[in-house]
């Protein structure tokens, strides 16, 4: 949450599985806080809750193994095509291959990322007064 409200980022890729807790948490976090409610957030997990997931707020859904053409296509749908220098996606995954895998799809279609790899500063959140 904290790296979504720094960054203000113009999406948002999620896994569900994490280690340090549950990406449909993140996502329900995500859609209560009034500055983060209307980020396009896509689930990317191996676990294939689509309806759980839409019903949470998700934007878009795609299970894993997802092939690169369905991911750019996704992403493209969601993030506007800009040229300032503050448009971003925030990738939070905890595993580094596919963050590293994710990261480089993306960067090679032109887009900046954030990655979060400590999903842990998504968990410090704290409700608005």
């Amino acid at each position: 949450m904290v790296r979504a409200k720094e960054l203000r980022p113009d999406a948002i890729t999620l896994d569900v599985l994490m280690d340090n807790g549950d990406g449909f948490d993140v996502l329900t976090a995500l859609r209560k806080d009034s500055e983060t409610a209307n980020l396009p957030v896509i689930i990317l997990s191996v676990v294939d809750q689509q309806r759980v997931g839409f019903a949470l707020g998700a934007t878009d859904y795609l299970v894993k193994p997802i092939r690169k053409s369905m991911l750019l296509e996704t992403v493209r749908k969601h993030v506007p095509s800009r040229t300032d220098d503050d448009s971003a996606i925030l990738l939070v995954d905890d595993d580094p291959k596919t963050l590293e895998v994710l990261e480089e799809i993306l960067r090679a279609a032109g887009y900046e990322l954030k990655v979060s790899k400590a999903v842990r500063v998504l968990w410090r959140y704290s409700p608005p007064s």
